[in-house]
């Protein structure tokens, strides 16, 4: 049990320390293209994740994906210790879900929109993953505090609605101007490059949020999760 409480402890320390990397790399990105704070909020709802981080045409590219390369395998490495030291498979399932969406969301930053195909991969991966995610966290939540259990819910259905309109709007669009219906490549299209762009991007703003949302919830179970294997033991 003590070993157990190590990785749990170490796991919250390298997911800590990846999330921040994370944010970091987009707070600093974002602040060298705007030219004020009141313009952060404008630039996510008119600019994607994918175009900040394209080389030829933001200068601040290298910043973004370097923290998301850095900053999410070192998040991943903390959700791959938490799942070593989880008992039960939707608890063990949610961990490694969310240890290879942070993969993805590094092989974002690895091959950016410049390696078009890669990155769109990546991109698909992690949305569809933020469903699982979400997912798994309502199954698991039951045996946590009142508190985590109705944040970590509320967090969860935000993140299952708004991954959920991400994969099928666009689908569903494309499906009823007579497209074929299944069309993943239409979702990705919307979330990365959009012309002529829309007065409110809302796959590009619903795209930043999943990430705020996702890091929030694996901090707080990262958080939670030293302090459970702390009062199994005592309890043993």
């Amino acid at each position: 049990m003590i070993k157990q409480n190590k990785i749990s402890n170490l796991a919250f320390k390298f997911g800590m320390l990846g999330m921040t990397g994370v944010t970091m790399g987009m707070l600093i990105a974002i602040a060298l293209e705007v030219t004020s704070l009141a313009d952060f909020f404008s630039y996510c709802v008119y600019n994607s994740v994918s175009q900040l981080g394209t080389y030829s045409r933001s200068p601040s590219a290298v910043i973004l994906n370097g923290g998301l390369f850095f900053g999410s395998l070192t998040a991943s490495l903390g959700c791959v210790f938490a799942l070593q030291a989880s008992n039960g498979f939707a608890v063990r399932l949610f961990w490694l879900c969310i240890a290879v969406q942070f993969v993805s969301l590094a092989a974002m930053g690895l091959f950016p929109m410049n390696v078009y195909h890669l990155h769109i991969n990546a991109l698909l991966t992690y949305v569809t993953l933020g469903v699982f995610v979400a997912g798994c966290f309502i199954l698991v939540s039951g045996n946590l505090s009142i508190k985590v259990k109705v944040m970590g819910r509320i967090i969860a259905v935000g993140l299952l609605v708004i991954h959920g309109c991400l994969l099928v709007i666009p689908q569903y669009m494309e499906w009823s101007q007579g497209e074929p219906l299944v069309n993943f490549f239409v979702v990705a299209e919307r979330m990365t490059s959009v012309s002529p762009r829309p007065s409110m991007w809302w796959q590009a703003w619903g795209f930043w949020l999943c990430l705020i949302l996702q890091m929030g919830l694996a901090l707080m179970m990262l958080y939670t999760q030293p302090h459970q294997s702390a009062e199994q033991s005592v309890a043993s």
